[in-house]
């Protein structure tokens, strides 16, 4: 595992040698504000013979290298025809997709919520858990942009969906900390016919973006409120679930290498606690 510096321009290419090598993208963000050219991370993994992990990154060294052979100079945009102010039909947008599309003045967008927990309480798209695209220009020639939501699990197969459908990928992140199952999110440029990206978001959403099975966090949605109980009570009944009957509950005693000195004396026996007390040793 490790990163790899990229310019804007070489974002796709770089991911691309990745994907046919067998590595993972893990990550892309920026480090700095004001840079000149733009710069960016991009984290890669992968498991497997050294030396064939050595050839996937020699591979997305080499793809940045032919992209700097080709053009010296960073480039400052996509390239082709750029979108103008019109009409995306925004009912068109929402049967392709098969989810209701909100239709501002020049901009149709699709808002797909998913819903997680956070400290016992629910969450979902109202606090940010969503996939959403939004469509500008017109229905020849439009913008796409948005990002996918996605677990551990889904995201190696959004990437690769996208960068097969030639959507670009400009960031790959997390948004909270703490949240259950975590969420990634990947953030998305394209152009093209309004209808042909609406397709594009469709098959990648579709097959790639399982659904939650929510059952999985029914029980990790109450309250304390509702039930009584502590945060701290709740949290404890989530460890008991995780770690089953047959595995011994290590929090039952502290472990001696980390003991406090108030769990120290907590061990001690009655008496020796109120000598303890009286003599302040």
């Amino acid at each position: 595992m490790g990163d790899t510096v990229v310019f804007v321009d070489e974002v796709d290419a770089a991911m691309d040698a990745a994907f046919t090598h067998g590595l993972s993208v893990t990550a892309l963000h920026n480090h700095f504000f004001h840079d000149t050219p733009k710069v960016y991370y991009m984290h890669i993994g992968g498991e497997g013979q050294a030396e064939t992990l050595a050839a996937g990154v020699k591979a997305v060294w080499g793809a940045i290298r032919a992209v700097r052979s080709t053009h010296p100079q960073p480039a400052t945009g996509f390239g082709g025809a750029t979108p103008t102010p019109g009409h995306v039909d925004a009912d068109a947008v929402s049967k392709i997709v098969g989810q209701p599309a909100t239709d501002s003045p020049g901009v149709a967008k699709i808002t797909i919520a998913r819903t997680g927990t956070m400290q016992g309480m629910t969450v979902s798209g109202s606090m940010g858990l969503t996939t959403w695209a939004a469509f500008s220009g017109s229905d020849a020639l439009a913008a796409m942009d948005g990002d996918f939501i996605m677990t551990a699990e889904e995201v190696q197969p959004v990437l690769h969906a996208l960068r097969k459908a030639g959507v670009h990928i400009v960031a790959l992140h997390s948004h909270m900390i703490g949240e259950h199952p975590n969420f990634y999110f990947t953030h998305f440029w394209s152009t093209g016919k309004a209808e042909d990206l609406a397709h594009a978001h469709w098959r990648i959403h579709d097959r790639h973006s399982a659904k939650v099975d929510q059952s999985r966090f029914r029980k990790d949605t109450r309250q304390p409120g509702q039930s009584g109980r502590s945060h701290a009570r709740v949290g404890e009944d989530r460890l008991a679930r995780i770690r089953g009957p047959s595995r011994p509950d290590r929090f039952d005693a502290p472990r001696t290498r980390r003991a406090t000195p108030l769990d120290q004396r907590r061990a001690l026996p009655a008496c020796a606690q109120l000598l303890h007390a009286a003599t302040g040793s």
